[in-house]
């Protein structure tokens, strides 16, 4: 997903949280699949995300 796309996502949704997941493309459930799934159920346990927020405007690098 290109960037603009993203940050109008977060614009739209204001309480949500954005994470990068360096290397990922676009899913990360099958290069990933263990911090796929540490997110997922950390997210819905409500517990904290293994990886922070990205909240900045530039794209990640």
């Amino acid at each position: 997903m290109r960037w603009p796309i993203t940050r109008d996502y977060r614009a739209t949704l204001p309480a949500s949280t954005l994470v990068y997941v360096r290397g990922a493309g676009h899913s990360i459930a099958t290069p990933q699949p263990e911090l796929y799934l540490t997110l997922i159920r950390n997210f819905l346990a409500d517990r904290p995300l293994p990886l922070p927020d990205y909240a900045a405007d530039a794209p990640p690098r």
